[in-house]
């Protein structure tokens, strides 16, 4: 079934993902909130798909209402929140909320989107896997090192670490959680579940390096003992769950996992589960019933870098031009170009292989005088459709290759690539 999917809001990291992972198939029709005038995610949505509405925190009355509009105007079928911001809005905001805008967003009931937001009442939920958490009157907090965490944020945000439980009258107790501190590994795990809540599989990730407070480098790992799948799945059932979301944990001193939070939405660093081939946005909304039904292993121990980072690490990437390499050059007739069957197997079995592979075209740079964002706006979405019908396997598709002749002492031609990747004898001919 084609959705028709709003996303709220975009242009950060989480958007960025989904809308990466479902712009492959070719199947929905997506749209993107904001109420910023510049957007970081015009290069994976042209401008018309990029909605201004009025700031929900200045004029919620104005934002809702503007929303409801698109509802209507687009047949909007799911309303994809990408950040804990809106969240919280739609918390906070909760009989305001229109039911047609209810009614179609991927979002938990009231009370479980309270603990996905507030740590204090998730940890309250679920005291068995959660920290122990301390209370005023605790007096065996007085000289242990403790965490004080705010009730609302996300990830590690406005966490101190303390020397002791603050005293009874300090007004931390009012905005934060005291808990015991945990001295082990942090990692994060990414799930789907169907509508219901049932967990259908997950991906644990650790960071092997932190840039701001959150994962700049993170690889996916085998949950050994399947501890964590027990958790997850408890978490995923006792709060319905639906469609894609993370839970973060960290060890204790006996190494034994606690829960730190949870978030009813997508990270902005599921590209590393991406990488280990495991795309739960993908699976989710393209009929996934069909596709899988068990808990898959994880395989891949490939070390990624997050969206925003230049070049992912440890794993070897490919940069394929479009047009006279995987198609036919048709001298600007775009519409008129066709595969070329051979090397879009090549490409696909680079794909296949684990390597990153990225499509970069400089189709319409001369005939738009290398404005990269007309390029976007006018061939991005013709240029995705080709790709999905040819069916080219690819992480990225980047437009605005400068127009010209390359200089590049890296640069291969496509019997090259078959030579390093030892596909002589595999490449299917027609």
């Amino acid at each position: 079934m084609n959705r028709r999917i709003l996303l709220m809001t975009f242009g950060n990291e989480s958007s960025i993902e989904f809308v990466k992972s479902l712009t492959k198939t070719n199947k929905h029709s997506l749209w993107g909130c904001h109420y910023d005038t510049m957007n970081a995610g015009r290069a994976y949505l042209t401008a018309k798909r990029i909605l201004q509405v009025p700031s929900p925190f200045d004029e919620p009355h104005k934002f809702l209402a503007r929303v409801e509009e698109i509802v209507t105007e687009k047949s909007i079928t799911d309303i994809v929140y990408t950040n804990c911001k809106m969240m919280k809005f739609v918390y906070d905001n909760w009989d305001d909320v229109p039911e047609s805008i209810r009614c179609v967003s991927i979002l938990p009931d009231r009370r479980s989107l309270e603990a996905c937001l507030f740590k204090h009442v998730l940890y309250k939920k679920f005291p068995g896997m959660s920290p122990l958490v301390f209370s005023r009157n605790d007096a065996d907090a007085t000289n242990v090192r403790c965490f004080a965490k705010p009730f609302y944020g996300s990830s590690g945000q406005g966490t101190q670490e303390l020397l002791g439980a603050p005293s009874q009258e300090s007004p931390l107790w009012d905005t934060h959680v005291i808990t015991e501190y945990l001295p082990g590994q942090e990692f994060t795990v990414d799930c789907v579940s169907d509508r219901h809540g049932r967990l259908k599989d997950y991906n644990v990730r650790i960071r092997e390096r932190i840039r701001d407070g959150i994962t700049a480098y993170g690889k996916s790992v085998a949950d050994a003992k399947g501890t964590i799948e027990s958790l997850v799945r408890k978490l995923a059932e006792e709060l319905k769950l639906s469609h894609v979301w993370f839970a973060q944990f960290k060890f204790d001193a006996a190494g034994i996992p606690k829960l730190l939070e949870v978030n009813c939405r997508i990270s902005g660093s599921f590209c590393i589960t991406k990488a280990a081939r495991k795309d739960y946005v993908a699976w989710f909304w393209d009929d996934w019933n069909s596709k899988w039904t068990m808990i898959e292993k994880t395989t891949s121990d490939q070390v990624i870098a997050r969206h925003m980072a230049v070049k992912p690490i440890g794993r070897q990437s490919y940069v394929f031009d479009l047009d006279g390499t995987i198609c036919t050059e048709t001298r600007g007739e775009y519409h008129n170009a066709q595969p070329i069957r051979e090397a879009v197997e090549v490409v696909n079995r680079v794909y296949r292989s684990g390597a990153e592979v990225i499509v970069h075209t400089a189709r319409g740079m001369k005939r738009y005088n290398n404005d990269a964002a007309m390029v976007y706006a006018m061939l991005y979405d013709t240029t995705r459709s080709q790709l999905a019908s040819w069916g080219v396997e690819y992480d990225k598709l980047i437009m605005g290759k400068p127009c010209g002749t390359p200089i590049d002492e890296d640069g291969l031609k496509i019997r090259d690539v078959i030579d390093i990747m030892n596909l002589q004898n595999e490449v299917i001919h027609d």
